[in-house]
């Protein structure tokens, strides 16, 4: 199986073209969509709301209820993100607790703006044109790497909101920017993943000649320090997005990947173990979900949920050893114990 390492060229690419910190769609969920499919028959409960290692009696409840009230009010939020079937309406209910200072408002509302900036960028808007939705599709429909489903999805979700005075909404960056000083956990994580793309790029000019690498200015600036921070919480978008991390994280500590004698990457088996504990701690991870639907593409076995997912894509190397992962994980994030999880 292939390393998590070729993450790293699609983020800092994608930060230098488009002038962004993220590519459209999760990006370890893109790479995990690659994943081989071939056992799609996998040893999973499909229609429990566990996934169960009948080799070795493990099983891991696909869903917990959290009982934090912050992580609860965190878990509607980002459930009215998802469900909302166009980002007008979900923007227009949380501008006014924005603005009001709610860090959790604050947040979503800038996870509403940039993806539906991010998704007019790549599809809709041309200089001096943008595409009307026909237009979109047709050309989508000769490009293999275009899904015409993301357009449609794209324009349903976005079009009412893109056609209003983005001053009536404010920045996504200066959203995301209050809502990281004010201590909100997964915009602190989306922070870190900005900064250490930041950083990267930044050294690997400087590794060229063309400019100096900067350091960090101050804790907020620091994206070990917010991750470190983030990950108190306890939060399940906040260990998910730790997930997606573990190749980043390794590339700027100048971590070469490490194997096992299949050749799977330790990168990738941490990252499909910060998800398992995702699930576990409340991330909606069912056959639904939005970052579950993002990888599949058409690749997944009808009703399958997010954690045989990653149970079927992690088929390769041996999953025993991807929950024993989740279980050392679980036990640090129990035991408090944040200086022992490599963040």
């Amino acid at each position: 199986m292939k390393t998590l390492q070729p993450l790293l060229g699609v983020l800092v690419l994608t930060a230098i073209a488009a002038g962004a910190y993220l590519v459209f769609q999760h990006p370890a969920v893109n790479r995990l969509s690659k994943a081989p499919t071939a056992r799609a028959d996998s040893k999973t409960n499909v229609r429990s709301n566990t996934a169960t290692s009948e080799r070795h009696g493990a099983v891991l409840p696909l869903r917990s209820s959290p009982t934090d009230t912050n992580t609860i009010r965190r878990a509607e939020y980002r459930k009215k993100l998802e469900t909302a079937s166009n980002y007008y309406d979900f923007v227009s209910s949380i501008i006014e607790s924005a603005r009001a200072g709610d860090s959790d408002a604050q947040y979503y509302l800038s996870e509403a703006l940039n993806y539906c900036n991010r998704g007019y960028r790549a599809y809709f808007e041309r200089p001096g044109h943008t595409r009307t939705v026909d237009e979109a599709l047709q050309w989508a429909s000769v490009r293999p790497t275009v899904s015409m489903d993301d357009v449609r999805t794209v324009y349903e979700k976005c079009h009412r909101l893109q056609e209003m005075d983005p001053s009536k909404w404010g920045l996504a960056d200066e959203w995301l920017a209050r809502a990281t000083n004010a201590g909100q956990p997964a915009a602190e994580a989306t922070t870190a993943h900005m900064l250490f793309v930041k950083q990267l790029t930044e050294r690997a000019a400087a590794a060229d000649g063309r400019a100096s690498a900067q350091e960090p200015k101050g804790p907020r600036q620091d994206p070990n320090a917010l991750l470190r921070t983030a990950v108190q919480s306890k939060d399940p978008e906040v260990l998910f997005k730790i997930g997606e991390l573990q190749g980043v994280l390794a590339d700027s500590r100048d971590q070469p990947p490490e194997s096992d004698p299949t050749g799977s990457s330790t990168h990738f088996e941490d990252t499909l173990a910060w998800w398992l504990v995702a699930c576990e701690r409340g991330l909606d991870c069912s056959e639904n979900s939005s970052w579950h639907k993002s990888a599949c593409t058409n690749q997944c076995p009808p009703r399958e949920n997010g954690v045989e997912y990653i149970r079927r894509v992690a088929h390769e190397s041996n999953f025993y050893d991807l929950e024993l992962r989740a279980k050392d994980i679980r036990e640090k994030l129990d035991a408090n114990a944040w200086d022992e999880l490599g963040l």
